[in-house]
């Protein structure tokens, strides 16, 4: 078996020797010991009607390998003895039908398309159910794969048709992601195609989010289970989609250990981060579809490498598909009401009323939430976008407008992880990088700049030598716009002690290296100061060496 070559396994149900594999497409041992272990869940559920399909997919420990599974009953499989179709039980229908290969080839996205699509969308050669014992069956087409896996790329990147109880299984997923998880759906719609838009959307959500981050998340799963039975042992898929109803009989003497959430119903899930970023998750996969969401979360799973870390930064960058009650806002815009009048006795003509003087300022056009609003969209913007939200924030630090400090502590925590944006505003705005590094910190400062975060940060960051100027002069036209004079004194008593004591330490970046030896001068009237100085040839002396020259060269010639 190369690096991309998959193959296959048929397995049926022999006189004498019970369900299991009857033909293989190689005599490799490592496909041939695959095809047992996969052998359990290979076998179909007892009870399942005439007609049923069922898929499952499987990672391989050890060899690195992965297995798709399509499990079905068909009453017209070639029976593989010479009996009744009855002996056995009436097993000959059971069908399995199995691909094995490497998991970069056999992944979870070639398992969501055979899903989707059967494995009757790939070539391969003999379908299922019609082969006969020891038969070779033909390795999957090199690139076969690859045409289902484009189909199903394009048809993720639209809307899909949202599917009812979503969230709470994303939610469930994110909660425990080591704990293996069955989603109860009623018998009927276990017939259904339903459990492709639970996968899909799964794999779109979660499962980007878990990637990397070590937890023992497994991308497999089996998309019918009995509602009640038997752990079987060996190789489980980590998601198994069960009947919401127990059939009627003993209960199971060693069931598998597993979450259960019910789909179909409206309870209300826990209200949790985790719920919160599920129902975000969600929303945005109906909205971009797919391939849509998983570009915006692209930037969030290569910052983070912890799933706390992700969620909270997957809150910040799906901001507007939060709850509906708190996603938007818009400008407060007050109209100004009509004047006051009142009359005068005697009076025809109403008179306006003197205009109170209550000491309040002029309404600013936008409140500190929508400011919050702003910090927080700037992880999701590359490009021009980022650059139109930054100077959006410094016109309203202009406007003195400051984020309500229940809202800035998260705010502040990210943009110190992210160094403020600093080198990104150098690069972009060069000479003009410190003003617009003080707009992003002023909104932030709060109205105890002692003891405020950022002022923490900011004073921290002027005491290190790597890039102080461009914090130093940001923290000097914060200084020069505040316009209370206690906030002022406050500031420059942090700060202008920090960057004084910068100054006054001693560089120890490169030690002082000694000057070169200087060439020593000789004094006026040596020897060696002779010959810098120009001196005046004869014309006879010069003609009599061009005429011995010409008579030497004569007389050799001669010779």
């Amino acid at each position: 078996m190369n690096a991309t070559s998959v193959d296959q396994v048929e397995f049926r149900w022999q006189p004498g020797k019970d369900f299991g594999p009857v033909a293989y497409s190689t005599e490799d041992p490592r496909i041939r010991h695959a095809a047992h272990l996969i052998l359990p869940m290979a076998t179909l559920p007892q009870g399942v009607a005439s007609g049923h399909r069922s898929l499952v997919y499987l990672v391989l420990p050890g060899d690195g390998l992965a297995t798709i599974i399509e499990r079905s009953s068909d009453p017209d499989a070639v029976a593989l003895s010479a009996g009744s179709p009855r002996a056995g039980g009436g097993r000959h229908p059971q069908v399995a039908r199995a691909l094995i290969g490497p998991y970069a080839t056999v992944g979870i996205d070639l398992a969501l398309a055979c899903l989707w699509q059967g494995l009757d969308a790939l070539r391969l050669g003999d379908p299922p159910g019609q082969v006969t014992y020891g038969r070779t069956l033909a390795r999957l087409p090199a690139g076969e794969h690859e045409k289902l896996l484009r189909a199903f790329r394009a048809r993720a990147g639209n809307r899909p048709q949202p599917v009812r109880g979503l969230s709470a299984l994303v939610a469930a997923v994110l909660r425990q992601p080591e704990r293996p998880l069955a989603a109860m759906l009623p018998a009927a719609d276990l017939q259904a195609p339903v459990q492709g838009g639970y996968l899909r959307g799964l794999r779109f959500t979660a499962a980007v989010l878990l990637r990397g981050t070590g937890c023992a998340w497994r991308p497999s799963f089996s998309t019918y289970e009995p509602a009640q039975g038997d752990d079987r042992g060996g190789l489980q898929p980590h998601l198994v989609f069960r009947a919401a109803h127990a059939h009627a009989g003993a209960p199971p003497t060693q069931p598998r250990e597993e979450n259960r959430i019910a789909l179909w119903e409206e309870a209300e899930a826990p209200a949790d981060e985790c719920a919160r970023v599920a129902r975000c998750l969600v929303r945005a996969y109906n909205e971009l579809g797919g391939t849509g969401l998983a570009e915006r979360l692209g930037p969030v799973v290569s910052q983070y490498r912890t799933l706390e870390a992700r969620l909270e930064a997957t809150a910040l960058a799906l901001r507007q598909y939060a709850e509906p009650s708190v996603s938007a806002y818009v400008f407060p815009v007050q109209r100004p009401a009509p004047p006051a009048v009142h009359r005068v006795p005697g009076a025809t003509e109403p008179v306006s009323a003197p205009p109170a003087d209550d000491g309040t300022e002029e309404t600013d056009g936008m409140d500190g939430k929508l400011l919050a609003e702003l910090y927080r969209m700037l992880p999701t913007q590359y490009d021009d976008g980022f650059f139109q939200l930054v100077e959006w924030i410094c016109a309203a630090a202009g406007r003195r407008v400051r984020v309500p400090e229940a809202e800035s502590g998260q705010i502040v925590e990210y943009l110190n992880h992210v160094d403020w944006y600093a080198d990104r505003l150098t690069g972009h705005y060069r000479e003009l990088a410190a003003s617009r590094l003080a707009g992003l910190l002023q909104p932030l400062l709060g109205t105890r700049l002692d003891s405020g975060q950022p002022m923490r940060w900011l004073a921290g960051r002027l005491s290190r030598e790597d890039d102080a100027g461009v914090w130093a002069r940001a923290g000097a036209l914060i200084y020069a716009r505040l316009s209370d004079p206690r906030e002022a004194a406050v500031l420059a008593d942090r700060l202008v002690p920090e960057l004084l004591n910068r100054l006054a330490e001693p560089r120890h970046e490169t030690a002082a290296r000694p000057s070169a030896p200087q060439p020593v001068q000789a004094p006026p009237g040596l020897l060696s100061d002779a010959w810098r100085r120009p001196v005046r040839v004869p014309r006879w002396l010069l003609g009599g060496l061009v005429l011995a020259v010409v008579v030497l060269s004569a007389a050799l010639a001669w010779w």
